[in-house]
């Protein structure tokens, strides 16, 4: 096991990607660092200015230069003799419509593909949450966004003899939908 001796830690983001990096390492080994300590580089919302918000961990980020500039500091650091120490926090996931996997098992429920990526408790003990997600998305306490707005009980069209009202929330640019179509969004 390799043990660190000194790290330098860098926080990428568009501004400063891995070309940014690799063009350091020189000036890295010179000052003796053994390792380089990365903040999180997985697929995180766009424009994200340090990474802990990802929406896909299966993948580099693009703004950082994706995979093809990943791999070409990994080689410059290698050639260096320098580390690679990965800042990685497993339930920083957006909260965001970025997040595909999320936005799945909000649609589908129990039935998506991505369930086992998330800790949900689709058999909770208080029955009014029974099957569903409690998903705290709301950008203060709820009747402040209630009486601003940010909340709204709005019809949609449905057949007349049951007619479909639903709560909206309006985070973001896209409203937040609870009890419409098969989506199972419980607030």
């Amino acid at each position: 096991m390799r043990i660190p001796t000194s790290t330098y830690r860098i926080q990428f983001h568009a501004g400063f990607d891995f070309e940014a990096a690799r063009q350091m390492v020189p000036y890295l080994k010179l000052l003796g660092i053994s390792d380089l300590y990365a903040s999180p580089i997985f697929q995180a919302r766009s424009g994200s200015t340090h990474g802990y918000d990802v929406v896909d961990p299966r993948q580099i980020n693009q703004e950082l230069g994706g995979s093809e500039k990943f791999e070409l500091l990994w080689e410059t650091l290698n050639q260096q003799g320098i580390g690679w120490i990965q800042d990685i926090v497993p339930n920083h996931m957006a909260y965001d419509g970025q997040n595909q996997m999320l936005m799945d098992v909000l649609e589908s429920g129990p039935n998506s593909d991505f369930i086992d990526y998330f800790d949900v408790n689709w058999n909770h003990s208080y029955l009014g949450i029974k099957g569903r997600i409690l998903a705290p998305f709301l950008g203060d306490f709820y009747d402040k966004c209630l009486e601003s707005g940010q909340i709204q009980l709005r019809s949609y069209p449905s057949p007349p003899q049951s007619p479909r009202w639903c709560l909206v929330a309006l985070v973001g640019r896209a409203p937040h939908k609870s009890g419409c179509s098969k989506n199972r969004l419980g607030v």
